[in-house]
């Protein structure tokens, strides 16, 4: 096992890569598939390492970098990512405050606003962007946080935020497939305080990702959606 945070040596990354390969196929013969994976390549390469500071993004938040954002408080200053890829169901993004940042923001903020919680956990505050395509983005449910609660459908060709939760939702097609494109905000104090300030990245964000996969039928939240009031009855 590699010790934490360091990578997958290079040959166990291929193992891991073959035997995932060999399983799924192996899966697809006992229950009567017609398709089978190609071979697994022989150098699979390593994960993007991260958190990094947002100016060396490269991957899939490589678009927020461009933005200047990340050098205005009390916006993320650093990424999570991976490669690009329009080929995958799920491309994600992670935009996240690191502890100076954060730290900064609660304590230039806290004395006005008394309900923003002090950052205890790194990477507490953040905003996570996704893209789902094909069959999960046809059958994706905006998570819940309370128990007991059914979680709200994020429906193609439509757009907009849930009622209990700071998660929004955009829909475009690319290449036939219909795609959704969401953004959800860590930390329910940290959401309420730039909520307002969001619709900039989400919109950044699902421009990048639908330019890059050619995608048509771009529907956006509206502009009243970016409000703290949700969970209100």
């Amino acid at each position: 096992m590699p010790r934490r945070g360091s990578q997958v040596s290079a040959g166990d990354r291929d193992v891991l890569v073959e035997t995932a390969v060999e399983t799924a196929n192996n899966l697809a013969d006992r229950i009567g598939c017609a398709d089978r994976l190609p071979d697994a390549p022989d150098d699979t390469p390593a994960l993007t390492p991260g958190p990094v500071p947002a100016a060396r993004a490269e991957g899939t938040c490589a678009w927020y970098g461009k933005t200047g954002l990340a050098d205005r408080s009390p916006y993320p200053d650093e990424v999570v990512e991976s490669r690009t890829d329009g080929r995958v169901w799920d491309e994600s993004c992670g935009l996240v405050l690191d502890s100076g940042r954060a730290n900064s923001v609660y304590m230039s903020e806290a004395d006005e606003h008394d309900w923003l919680n002090s950052p205890d956990i790194p990477g507490e505050w953040f905003v996570s962007l996704h893209t789902y395509a094909g069959p999960v983005a046809e059958n994706l449910h905006l998570t819940s946080a309370d128990d007991g609660e059914t979680p709200e459908p994020a429906v193609p060709g439509k757009a907009g935020r849930s009622a209990t939760d700071p998660i929004w939702w955009a829909s475009s097609v690319c290449d036939g497939r219909p795609q959704v494109h969401t953004m959800t905000l860590g930390s329910l104090g940290y959401a309420k305080l730039v909520v307002s300030r969001t619709e900039e990245v989400f919109r950044a964000y699902v421009d990048d990702v639908t330019t890059r996969r050619h995608c048509t039928d771009v529907v956006l939240p509206g502009h009243d959606t970016f409000r703290a009031d949700w969970g209100e009855s």
